[in-house]
């Protein structure tokens, strides 16, 4: 786990493409998706809304959990 978050602190900061599949299970309006890696990331999808599911986002990186990454939609 903590050999995955230190792979994955490279990506903090910044803006990655991510395809967004839908509301995350961690509920609080948060959307989920993957990255082209493969890598989860749960995003703030902003005025967006559940409208980005379906579709790819760009999603600037704030957070690198052990599972997953955390971020906003642009």
């Amino acid at each position: 786990d903590a050999m995955s978050a230190a792979a994955w602190s490279a990506d903090l900061g910044r803006r990655v493409e991510v395809l967004v599949e839908g509301p995350s299970r961690t509920g609080r309006g948060q959307l989920t998706g993957r990255t082209g890696a493969n890598r989860i990331v749960n995003l703030d999808p902003g005025p967006a809304g559940a409208d980005l599911a379906g579709r790819i986002a760009t999603v600037e990186i704030s957070e690198v959990m052990p599972h997953c990454l955390k971020g906003r939609a642009v």
